[in-house]
C-alpha cells in the first residue's frame, strides 16, 4: 500500500510540473506569435497557437489576446470566414471587449461592426424584506353597540424574485418574471362598554396575526441613468404591474382576552373562501446598480406596491365561527400594499452573431 501511495504522489506531482511547463511554454508561444505578427509573418501563427487554445493552457487574459491576434491574422491573410470565427470566440471569452482606436486597425473595427455584440437578455434574481401596509376600504366589527377600537401594525416578510430582462435602447429595459412573497400583518381590537358606574371599561381585546403566501407575475419597465458607463454606479427608476395569486392565508398566533378566552394558530382562511385569491397590483421603485466584471450587476432597490382589489371576500365575511364568535373578529374590507427592499444580482447572457444584413 505504501508503494502505491508513493507512486500516486509521484504521478500527481509530475502532472503538476507538466502543467506548469505547458503553461510557461504557451505564454512564450503567444509572445512569439505577437512578435511574428509585428514583423508581418502571419503564416505559422494559427498553428503555433492551436495547441495552447485547445488545451486551455492560456490564462483568460492570454486567451483574449490569442483570439484577437488570430482575428487580425485571418483578416490580413484574406480568410474572412476564419476571421469571423475567431472574433466570435474572442467575444465569447470577453463579451464586452472594447476595441481601441489608437492601437487597433480599421479592418477589425469594420468586422466588429458586422456583429451583434450586446447581451441577448439578462437573468436577474432578487431577495429581500417586505412590510405590509393595510389600506382599509370599509370598516366592520362584531358589536354595533360597543365601541371597538381597531388598529393595524406592519410586520416584516420575505420576497424572492426571478426575472428575464431585455435591454431596448436609451437606457430602457423591460422585465418579466415571477415572485414569491411571504407577508403578514397584525390587527388589535379593543372593545369597551360602560359599567354600572358609567365608566367605560375594556370588556375584551383581540390580537390577530394574519399571514399570506403569494405568487406574483410582475412585468415592469426600468429606466437606467448613465447606462452606457462601463464603470461606477448606475441609478434607475422602475414602474410595473403584477398579477397576484394568493396561495395561502392563515390566522397565526391569534387570541382573545376577556370573556371566554380563545386562541387560534395555523388556521386556514381559504377553506371557506374568506379571502380572495386573485388580485392586481401596480408598483414604483428606484435603486442603483453596481457593475461586476463590467458585464454583470449587483443591485439594491426599494419598491412600493399598491393592490387594487379587496383582499377580503365580503360574501364569506361571517362564515368562520372561530373568527366571528370565538375571537369576536370580523375583517374590514381592505387592500394590502407592500414596501420592499430587494438585493439583486443580474447576469448577462451573450450570443454574438453576424447581423442579418451581412449574412
Amino acid at each position: 500500500m505504501k508503494v502505491i501511495n508513493r507512486y500516486t504522489l509521484i504521478i500527481f506531482f509530475a502532472l503538476i510540473s507538466f502543467n506548469h511547463i505547458a503553461i510557461a511554454q504557451c505564454t512564450k508561444a503567444l509572445k512569439d506569435a505577437e512578435n511574428e505578427y509585428e514583423k508581418g509573418r502571419l503564416l505559422d501563427i494559427p498553428n503555433n497557437l492551436e495547441y495552447c487554445l485547445n488545451s486551455n493552457s492560456f490564462s483568460k487574459e492570454e486567451t483574449i489576446r490569442a483570439y484577437k491576434l488570430l482575428t487580425l491574422v485571418f483578416i490580413f491573410s484574406d480568410q474572412e470566414k476564419k476571421a469571423e470565427e475567431a472574433l466570435i470566440k474572442l467575444l465569447k471569452a470577453d463579451p464586452e471587449h472594447e476595441l481601441q482606436e489608437q492601437f487597433d486597425p480599421a479592418e477589425i473595427f469594420y468586422l466588429y461592426d458586422k456583429f451583434n455584440v450586446d447581451p441577448i437578455f439578462r437573468i436577474g434574481g432578487r431577495i429581500g424584506l417586505n412590510s405590509s401596509r393595510v389600506n382599509v376600504i370599509d370598516e366592520f366589527n362584531v358589536f354595533s353597540t360597543n365601541q371597538v377600537t381597531r388598529s393595524y401594525a406592519n410586520r416584516l416578510g420575505f420576497t424572492g424574485e426571478l426575472s428575464i430582462e431585455k435591454y431596448l435602447k436609451k437606457g430602457i429595459e423591460i422585465n418579466a418574471g415571477f415572485q414569491a412573497s411571504i407577508s403578514s400583518f397584525n390587527v388589535v381590537d379593543i372593545a369597551t362598554d360602560f359599567n354600572a358606574f358609567g365608566e367605560r371599561t375594556v370588556i375584551f381585546s383581540t390580537d390577530i396575526s394574519e399571514s399570506q403566501l403569494s405568487l406574483k407575475l410582475p412585468v415592469f419597465v426600468r429606466y437606467n441613468l448613465n447606462y452606457e458607463s462601463k464603470e461606477g454606479i448606475t441609478p434607475f427608476v422602475l414602474a410595473g404591474t403584477a398579477f397576484n395569486y394568493l396561495l395561502d392565508a392563515r390566522l397565526i398566533d391569534s387570541q382573545r382576552q376577556g370573556g371566554t378566552s380563545r386562541t387560534a394558530n395555523n388556521v386556514s382562511l381559504l377553506v371557506n373562501n374568506e379571502r380572495k385569491q386573485y388580485n392586481v397590483s401596480a408598483f414604483l421603485g428606484a435603486g442603483v446598480k453596481f457593475r461586476s466584471k463590467r458585464v454583470h450587476f449587483f443591485s439594491i432597490e426599494a419598491r412600493y406596491e399598491i393592490s387594487f382589489l379587496n383582499y377580503v371576500n365580503p360574501e364569506n365575511r361571517f362564515s368562520s365561527s372561530l373568527s366571528t364568535f370565538g375571537l369576536t373578529y370580523v375583517p374590514d374590507n381592505l387592500s394590502l400594499n407592500h414596501l420592499s427592499i430587494l438585493f439583486g444580482y443580474t447576469r448577462s447572457i451573450y450570443n454574438p452573431k453576424k447581423k442579418k444584413e451581412y449574412l
